[in-house]
Parts: C-alpha cells; structure tokens; sequence
C-alpha cells in the first residue's frame, strides 16, 4: 500500500484528503474524507520513552573538575536530550560533552545558582554524554545535573 494526498479546490479553499491506495492509483483501498467545516483531530506524541538521569557531585572541592553525569546510548537506541537542569552551591562552569566534543559550557554564579539549558540534541546508538562541572571558588560546593529526553528504538 502507498500513500498519496489528493488537492482539490472547493469553492477556492484547498482541502487535502489521504488515500492509501495499491501500487495501481485507479484502485482506492482506503478513502479518508472530511467537510471543510468539520475539524480534523490531529494530536502529536514525543518520540519514544521519556528519560531522566540525575545524579550529582558532592563536596567538589574548590578549583576542582568533577564529572556530573556520563551517559552512553544503549545499542540500537536513539536519545533526544530536549532539557539539561543544573545547579550547585557555588559559582561553576558546566561543560557538555558529546563523544569528548564540547559542545556547550554555561556558567552559573551568586545571583542564580541553578539554571535549564534547552537542547534539540539527537544521540545515536554509542554516544557518549557528559555533564562536567568546573568550581570556580576557593570553597567546597555540592552539584547536581539533570538529563531529560526521550529514548527510542533506532
């Protein structure tokens, strides 16, 4: 079975309507048509199971690295990260890896210690994701980061 939209013009308004048909167009298996004056329903799903991954680093020590989170895409999955949450006690820098590629730093300092960074990342099967945090005070502070996205079947 294909697929094909058919355009017609109806007292000039376009209307679409979908067909699934057999290799041979003159045979219509199946006919979806709608009035203009009727809505179409049409509802979107994320790709996938949502996922989250927290963890933290506590009492980093001042001027120190500390690696948040490493995650590594499972075989024959996908992973879209849309959110990456993170916050600490003190004034850092935050360092996102993939496959050891900088990709983004974000600072956070007194005036917001916590912040979301919005990502369209798109990781294939054995891709590697870190979230690194750099203390940049004298002092020792906790961190934490969250991961959130979908993962689905590649």
């Amino acid at each position: 079975m294909t697929g094909i939209f058919v355009r017609k013009n109806i007292r000039d308004r376009e209307h679409e309507k979908f067909r699934e048909a057999s290799n041979d167009l003159t045979k219509v298996a199946v006919s979806i048509e709608q009035s203009i004056s009727e809505p179409v329903p049409v509802s979107f799903t994320e790709l996938g199971e949502p996922l989250n991954i927290y963890d933290e680093a506590p009492s980093v020590a001042g001027l120190a690295t500390e690696t948040i989170i490493e995650y590594t895409v499972p075989a024959l999955k996908g992973l879209d990260v849309k959110h990456i949450h993170i916050s600490g006690e003190n004034k850092s820098v935050f360092t996102i890896e993939i496959n050891s590629v900088i990709i983004y730093k974000h600072r956070i300092w007194f005036t917001k210690f916590s912040d979301n960074i919005e990502t369209t990342i798109r990781l294939q099967s054995g891709d590697n994701l870190k979230v690194i945090v750099e203390n940049k005070s004298n002092s020792i502070a906790d961190f934490n980061c969250t991961v959130q996205g979908n993962i689905y079947d590649e």
